[in-house]
C-alpha cells in the first residue's frame, strides 16, 4: 500500500487552495461565462429572428412556406421540440410538433430557457406570438461533469497542479538539504573522526 508522504499532503493542500481561489474569483467577478445564460441568449435571438420572418410570410398568406420553414428548422436543430405561430386571438396559424402537449406557458410575457415566446406586432397593433419549445438544457451527474468546461478545467488544474507542486517541492527540499552542501571528502573525514579515538595530554593538545 502506498504511504501518503508529508509532501503529498502539502501538494494536496496547495492544489486545494488554488482551486478555492479560482472558485472564489468566479463567484465574485464571474470569471467564467454562465452556460445557461449563453444558451438562453442564443435561443432568444433565434426565436426573435424567426418571429420576424414567419410574421412577414404569414401576413402575405404564405402559410405553407411558414410550415415548411418550421419543419426544416426543427429537423436541423434537434433541441427544438415544437414551434407554433399564433394570432392574437389564439388561432394557430402554423405549428410543428405536438405543441399543445409540450408547451408550458411561462408567467406573463416572460420566456424561460426551455419555453420562449416572442410577441409579433403589425404597426402599433399586436398581431400574435411565436412560441418555441426547446429540449431541457440542463444535464446532471456524470454527463454534467464530463461536458461542463469549467468543471473539466478545475479537474485538469487539480491533477496537473498536484503533480507540479509535488515535483517542485521535492526539487526545492533536495536543494535545501544541509547534507548536500558538505563535499564528499570532507564528510568522509568527519565520519572517520567520529568513529576514531583522539588522545590529548593534560594541556589539551592532541598526542
Amino acid at each position: 500500500m502506498t504511504r501518503v508522504t508529508p509532501l503529498m499532503w502539502v501538494s494536496f493542500g496547495l492544489v486545494s487552495l488554488t482551486i478555492s481561489v479560482m472558485m472564489a474569483g468566479d463567484w465574485l467577478v464571474d470569471l467564467v461565462p454562465n452556460r445557461d445564460r449563453q444558451v438562453f441568449e442564443y435561443r432568444r435571438d433565434l426565436a426573435e429572428s424567426l418571429a420576424i420572418q414567419y410574421s412577414a410570410l404569414a401576413e402575405r398568406d404564405q402559410i405553407e412556406i411558414v410550415k415548411f420553414a418550421m419543419e426544416t428548422l426543427a429537423n436541423r436543430i434537434p433541441d427544438i421540440l415544437s414551434l407554433a405561430l399564433l394570432q392574437e386571438s389564439g388561432t394557430v396559424v402554423a405549428q410543428i410538433g405536438d405543441h399543445a402537449q409540450v408547451w408550458v406557458q411561462p408567467p406573463g410575457e416572460e420566456s424561460t430557457i426551455e419555453f420562449l415566446q416572442v410577441p409579433i406586432f403589425s404597426g402599433d397593433q399586436r398581431w400574435g406570438v411565436l412560441q418555441v419549445a426547446f429540449r431541457h438544457a440542463n444535464v446532471s451527474g456524470l454527463q454534467w461533469f464530463l461536458t461542463d468546461p469549467w468543471v473539466r478545467f478545475l479537474a485538469f488544474v487539480g491533477i496537473a497542479g498536484f503533480v507540479g507542486y509535488l515535483l517542485f517541492m521535492k526539487r526545492t527540499l533536495r536543494q535545501l538539504d544541509p547534507s548536500g552542501i558538505i563535499p564528499t571528502r570532507v564528510k568522509a573525514a568527519l565520519d572517520a573522526l567520529t568513529q576514531g579515538v583522539v588522545m590529548i595530554d593534560t594541556r589539551g593538545f592532541i598526542v
